[in-house]
């Protein structure tokens, strides 16, 4: 159970915080915050309520999980918050850079589930009008894997994506490409 000081501090950084511009736009149209976007907004609003934390990797029940701690520095009361990490593979990424991605991701959802920052469109209900369709990216992706790309070339088709190309044009790109 957490104390007094540093649930009321949290509670102090959710009324301060901002909110955060989307910066990105995923494959799939919609926009998010990046884990840098909130580490700089908490590195300006933390200190003030006497805040920090810290994240870090463990295992829990056989499964990469995170830790976050967040932590009063004054009187050294803190939360804890577990979060089992995917094991996602993305066919674009290598396996050490899914790894990184799906890390990646959880700090971010972590931390912004524990500040209450919105970190993304909500997309609950939409039936997938933006962006590619699921038979746009499997072509995408299968395309990829039969000119047998180097990750570099990978990394190009992604920065394609994520600037939402024609799907034509990226199928043009990859041809091209050795």
């Amino acid at each position: 159970m957490a104390d007094e000081e540093v649930m009321a501090a949290i509670e102090a950084v959710k009324k301060t915080l901002k909110p955060i511009k989307k910066t990105r736009v995923s494959v799939d149209g919609y926009k998010y915050i990046t884990l840098d976007d909130v580490l700089e907004a908490l590195k300006r609003v933390l200190p003030k309520h006497k805040l920090s934390y810290v994240q870090y990797l463990d295992v829990v029940n056989g499964q990469n999980a995170l830790v976050t701690v967040v932590y009063h520095t004054l009187t050294g009361q803190r939360i804890t918050s577990t979060s089992l990490i995917p094991g996602i593979k993305d066919d674009f990424l290598s396996t050490m850079q899914s790894v990184g991605s799906n890390i990646t991701y959880m700090r971010r959802y972590a931390l912004c589930t524990i500040f209450g920052i919105v970190s993304d469109d909500d997309t609950d209900g939409q039936s997938g009008n933006s962006g590619y369709s699921q038979k746009d990216k499997n072509l995408i992706e299968q395309r990829c894997k039969e000119r047998q790309l180097s990750a570099e070339s990978i990394k190009k088709v992604k920065e394609m994506t994520s600037m939402n190309v024609s799907v034509e044009n990226i199928l043009r790109k990859i041809d091209s490409m050795k």
